[in-house]
């Protein structure tokens, strides 16, 4: 026996999470999002709100098993499921901009080339989301990386 919790989430975040995690998630404290949400699920029943579809338009389903939903709790409150959506996205945005790092650092790839390649590994498309605004995304990124390494003061002991 188990429960379902939705998750609300963007188009493009949904088809990366099920290509990263797998359309059927079943949540343990042996796997990152698993230990989160074990830690915020709560016994409390509250009057189910509605989703904007305006916002997120698809649903990630997360699966609690029985030892969970009856030790720990068997909902989550919209404003929780939010933040996670939230943390899923960053997620999503922080391992892209990783990828980008990593295959441009010897100079060999062109950022967009490398956005186009991690797009492709995830099945997404220019529907899902907007390649332009995750390139301002990443310059953004690299813009700020580069200031922090600037400011940096290596202190001698």
């Amino acid at each position: 026996m188990s429960i379902n919790i939705l998750i609300p989430a963007k188009p493009h975040i949904k088809k990366y999470w099920e290509k990263r995690f797998g359309s059927d998630y079943k949540i343990s404290n042996d796997l990152f999002f698993g230990m989160l949400i074990v830690q915020i699920l709560d016994m409390k029943i509250e009057k189910p709100v509605p989703i904007d579809k305006s916002e997120y338009s698809k649903i990630i389903r997360v699966t609690v098993p029985e030892f969970y939903f009856r030790t720990k709790g068997h909902s989550i409150g919209y404003n929780k499921k939010r933040f996670i959506a939230r943390l899923i996205t960053k997620l999503f945005v922080e391992e892209l901009h990783a990828f980008i790092d990593i295959r441009t650092s010897t100079g060999g790839e062109k950022v967009m080339d490398s956005l186009r390649l991690f797009l492709d590994f995830y099945q997404l498309t220019e529907d899902d989301c907007k390649v332009e605004s995750l390139y301002r995304s990443y310059q953004r990124h690299k813009k700020q990386t580069e200031i922090k390494k600037n400011n940096f003061h290596e202190i001698k002991i």
